[in-house]
């Protein structure tokens, strides 16, 4: 077990009292009760307190490793490739590329793929798996784009910091915001196209089983109407039952709202040009 200052300080404090209370005769029954109870408090507050913080706060070591994913059977564009070996390159870590064929290794036995999984398109398997990897394992996203810079500083700053529960780049405008009501608070909400994630958290918690309530409410819908083109969506008016940022971007702004202590914006803002 160990004692931290806060508690040693306490047991210090007490053996002075006692040794005042014994020097000076002060000490009776009644003195004595009260020094009882005064410990007792300090050490339920102690505990309690530090229970309450390991709780909300994991302050483990983030795998410092960037995850892509590339969930269709078609080959990858040549802009998509040359994306991969600027990630690479530039980064400064591995970047670990999960395809159709690597994902069953990722699959948690206790946590496997929503049903509604089979029925996405490719772009919403993508969203589902960022918001699934980010939280049982952590590390890094990165959509198949460029970035302009190392991420070194940026992982620095999560791994340095456990209160900071995920760490991206701040979104430029209203536009960039999916979640309705939410457009005048872009400057305090980080993007989906690359962040760093602490797993497990209270964020990715609700992050992950509010996707999986989503997927619920559509598995019905998705069984007489799955995804028919890899971006696939219900604007295309084919049946298919999901908006296009309905299973990521309203989610994701939505719950980041109520985490804003917990987020960094040191992450490098991603190329968003000729990566397709």
């Amino acid at each position: 077990m160990q004692f931290g200052p806060l508690f040693i300080s306490t047991i210090i404090i007490l053996f002075l009292i006692f040794y005042v209370c014994i020097h000076k005769k002060y000490l009776n029954l009644k003195n004595s009760l009260y020094i009882i109870i005064i410990l007792i408090f300090g050490l339920l507050y102690y505990y309690t307190g530090t229970i309450s913080q390991e709780a909300f706060t994991d302050s483990t070591k983030i795998d410092e490793k960037i995850y892509c994913f590339w969930t269709g059977t078609n080959e990858m564009s040549e802009q998509r490739k040359e994306c991969l070996d600027n990630l690479r390159e530039v980064s400064d870590y591995e970047i670990v590329l999960i395809t159709a064929n690597e994902l069953d290794s990722y699959i948690l036995p206790d946590h496997p793929l929503h049903e509604a999984y089979q029925y996405l398109s490719e772009t919403h398997k993508a969203d589902y798996l960022r918001t699934y990897f980010m939280h049982f394992y952590g590390g890094g996203y990165s959509d198949i784009k460029k970035t302009p810079e190392s991420w070194k500083s940026a992982f620095a700053d999560i791994q340095n910091n456990p209160n900071i529960w995920i760490n991206g780049y701040r979104e430029r405008g209203p536009g960039d915001i999916a979640a309705p009501g939410l457009e005048d608070h872009y400057s305090k909400l980080v993007g989906n196209g690359a962040y760093i994630v602490r797993p497990n958290t209270p964020f990715t918690k609700e992050w992950y089983s509010s996707m999986m309530t989503l997927l619920d409410s559509k598995l019905d819908e998705l069984r007489v109407h799955p995804s028919t083109f890899s971006q696939d969506s219900r604007e295309n008016g084919n049946g298919y039952p999901i908006e296009w940022n309905e299973m990521l971007g309203r989610i994701f702004h939505r719950i980041l709202m109520n985490y804003l202590p917990n987020i960094g914006y040191t992450v490098p803002y991603p190329i968003t040009t000729n990566y397709r």
